[in-house]
């Protein structure tokens, strides 16, 4: 598994032929994540994007009339949001953490899971 960081400017480039299997956006960057410009790309990328720590679920990044500041917190145990969306069809995760408390075996636990979405929505894709 490789990890690339890229740019929000970058972001606009990511999409099924991109060669990226997922995009990981961090608790630091969710709110410019949520700008509605980006909207478009996570409901049609055919790509899974994961919002780490998103109290709000994956909802301010597929909204393109409300910032993510607007949108409630929801009373959710998810560690991590995930989204994916293609011309077709839309699908959408929540991944918890065993004791609702950040620990080192809990995260990686959650990022198995995440790495198994991944390999399913691949599957799909290519089948």
């Amino acid at each position: 598994m490789n990890f690339e960081q890229i740019d929000f400017d970058q972001l606009e480039e990511v999409d099924s032929s991109s060669g990226y299997d997922a995009v990981f956006i961090t608790e630091e960057h969710l709110s410019e994540a949520a700008d509605s410009k980006y909207a478009p790309i996570y409901k049609t990328a055919g790509v899974p994007f994961f919002f780490i720590e998103s109290k709000k679920s994956h909802l301010p990044f597929i909204s393109e009339q409300r910032t993510y500041e607007e949108f409630p917190d929801l009373n959710t145990d998810a560690y991590v949001s995930g989204y994916f969306g293609d011309n077709r069809n839309s699908k959408y995760w929540s991944y918890g953490l065993q004791n609702d408390e950040p620990n080192r075996s809990d995260i990686e636990d959650v990022y198995t899971r995440i790495f198994e979405t991944i390999t399913h929505i691949e599957a799909e894709v290519n089948s």
